[in-house]
């Protein structure tokens, strides 16, 4: 029985197709959804958002105004696209870290039944190296993942 459901979104066009799969899943269950955005760390904040911030004369790190806006932003559109499928249960988590070892962590914290999360092609010979994302998850975690291409 699924009863929790952890996805994983980055706020990209792709993940817009994670989250529909989640929601439908969840709404089949009658399964909480556990929404998280992740940010590597440290974040890449673009130039022009550090120049802006400078400009403004905002002091906070850029790093940490960068994950409260644009990772904020995310996670809002994210639980947009679930209350209108109808899901009612959602918690949202936003943090910065290793993402593969972040959702594992946050998967057994709340003891999620499954975890669903975008499958991306290899980009680099770094990712073709280490992996991605979304294998080392598979690979470590305790539960049913689904990934979705």
């Amino acid at each position: 029985m699924i009863n929790k459901i952890l996805v994983a979104t980055d706020g990209s066009d792709h993940s817009n197709k994670v989250v529909d799969l989640a929601s439908d899943m969840a709404l089949k269950y009658n399964a909480k959804v556990y929404l998280i955005h992740v940010v590597n760390e440290p974040p890449k904040v673009p130039e022009s958002v550090v120049e802006l911030m400078r400009s403004e004369h905002i002091q906070e790190d850029p790093s940490y105004v960068y994950l409260q806006i644009a990772g904020r932003k995310i996670i809002e559109a994210a639980e947009k696209k679930c209350r209108a499928k109808g899901l009612k249960e959602i918690e949202s988590v936003l943090v910065e870290g290793d993402p593969a070892h972040t959702i594992i962590k946050c998967a057994k914290e709340n003891e999620v039944d499954a975890i669903v999360m975008g499958n991306h092609g290899v980009g680099s010979a770094e990712s073709l190296f280490l992996g991605t994302v979304s294998s080392k998850v598979c690979h470590l975690a305790h539960c049913t993942c689904v990934t979705v291409k």
